[in-house]
């Protein structure tokens, strides 16, 4: 198991909307004992998620989880971005990790990590891009799975991948639950990884200019 101890020093902001697969992230950097030091939510639902796009949990449900936890929460809505923008910077927040959110960052917000704002992505980018990558795989039958972090920049899914990995997933555990459970697991890794890293260059890679259009 990596040790989320010894990347720890990092601050970081977790955003969440309440999807499944962002719990599934938020219970894995629980279960490593990397806890963020901020969790921002949007309201609930999530404004721009439609029905039967992710399956998103209560408030209280999902909530829940910060119990017995010294982990500071802060809503923001899209007309909040600036504002969050601001708190982002207070804290002297090392790292944004995103996962799952309804709405299209504005620069103001993610360049305002002192490191890097990177998005948690349930596929091996540029492949299945979009809001529901894993409805898209499994409806091609495609077994050849994958999770990526990158960069984010003015547009979905576009920014410089800064780590990918790759795995099969077995026939019998083909299914949406058992993949996203595996995406967040390998994904939290890679993030604690990252953090750990001590690379100072994302930074100058992340400018709302420089948008990535590798397909």
């Amino acid at each position: 198991m990596t040790d989320g101890n010894a990347s720890h020093s990092m601050r970081f902001a977790l955003f969440a909307s309440g999807a499944r697969f962002s719990c599934a992230v938020f219970d894995q950097l629980i279960f490593m004992d990397c806890l963020p030091d901020l969790l921002v939510v949007p309201q609930y639902p999530p404004a721009d998620t439609k029905p039967g796009i992710v399956e998103v949990q209560s408030a209280s449900d999902f909530l829940s989880r910060t119990n017995d936890t010294d982990i500071e929460l802060l809503h923001a809505p899209r007309e909040w971005q600036s504002r969050c923008a601001v708190t982002i910077r207070d804290r002297n927040i090392d790292f944004i990790l995103i996962a799952c959110w309804p709405y299209l960052i504005e620069p103001v917000l993610y360049t305002s990590s002192k490191q890097a704002t990177l998005n948690m992505h349930p596929s091996r980018l540029p492949r299945y891009r979009g809001a529901n990558p894993l409805q898209q795989q499994i409806a091609a039958v495609d077994l050849n799975c994958g999770v990526s972090l990158h960069l984010l920049n003015d547009q979905f899914d576009r920014g410089d991948i800064v780590k990918q990995a790759e795995f099969e997933a077995k026939p019998n555990a083909f299914n949406l639950e058992s993949i996203e459970q595996h995406c967040a697991k390998v994904g939290v890794e890679m993030f604690i990884e990252v953090m750990a890293s001590g690379q100072a260059n994302w930074r100058s890679r992340q400018r709302p200019d420089q948008a990535s259009e590798t397909d």
